[in-house]
C-alpha cells in the first residue's frame, strides 16, 4: 500500500482546486454559450467529467493514473486552444465543418437529445446563465489555459516527487 505524503497531498489538493476550476468553466460554458447541439459543446462537457473523474482518481488513490488523465484532459484542452489561430483546420474540426452551428443537425425540429430548441436552433438553456461564469468567453478561455498550463507543471512536479519519492528520497519540507 502507498503511504502518502505532507508533499502528495499537497499536490493533490493543488491539482483538485484546478481540476475543479477547469472543470466547471468548461461546464459553464458549454451550459451557457454552446449546448450540446455543437462539436465544441460536447468537447467541452467531455473535459469537464475527464477533469473531474481525474480529480475523483488523485484524492482518493493519488496515483499516476489519475495525473495522466488530468494531464492528458488539461493539457489537450490547453493544446487545442491555442492551437486553433496558427494550426490550420484545427478550428474547422474544434467548431464543426461550419465554424459554429446555429441549427442542430436535421432542423429545429429533430434535436437529438429530445427537446425542442428555441428558435434560432439553440437548446433552451443556452443564453440563459444557468450556470454562472460573468465575463466573456475570450476571458474565461484565456483564464481557463492558464489553469490548465498550471495543471500541467504540477502533474510533472507531482509525478517527479512520486518517482524520487519511491526511490527513497526525501522530499522538499520531509526530514
Amino acid at each position: 500500500m502507498q503511504v502518502r505524503t505532507r508533499w502528495d497531498w499537497t499536490c493533490a489538493i493543488l491539482g483538485s482546486v484546478l481540476l475543479v476550476l477547469v472543470g466547471y468553466i468548461h461546464l459553464a460554458l458549454m451550459v451557457n454559450q454552446f449546448g450540446l447541439h455543437s462539436r465544441i459543446g460536447v468537447l467541452f462537457l467531455l473535459n469537464a467529467i475527464g477533469a473531474w473523474v481525474a480529480l475523483v482518481w488523485i484524492l482518493l488513490k493519488g496515483s499516476w493514473p489519475g495525473w495522466i488523465l488530468g494531464f492528458v484532459v488539461s493539457g489537450g484542452a490547453a493544446l487545442v486552444k491555442l492551437g486553433m489561430g496558427s494550426i490550420p483546420g484545427l478550428r474547422a474540426l474544434v467548431f464543426g465543418r461550419r465554424g459554429f452551428p446555429r441549427r442542430p443537425p436535421g432542423g429545429l425540429g429533430a434535436h437529438r437529445f429530445g427537446h425542442r430548441p428555441a428558435p434560432g436552433g439553440a437548446p433552451p438553456f443556452v443564453g440563459h446563465h444557468v450556470l454562472p461564469l460573468p465575463g466573456s468567453i475570450a476571458t474565461w478561455g484565456a483564464v481557463s489555459v492558464v489553469i490548465e498550463v498550471a495543471f500541467v507543471v504540477l502533474t510533472v512536479v507531482a509525478l517527479l516527487a512520486q518517482a524520487s519519492h519511491a526511490d527513497g528520497a526525501s522530499l522538499p519540507g520531509e526530514i
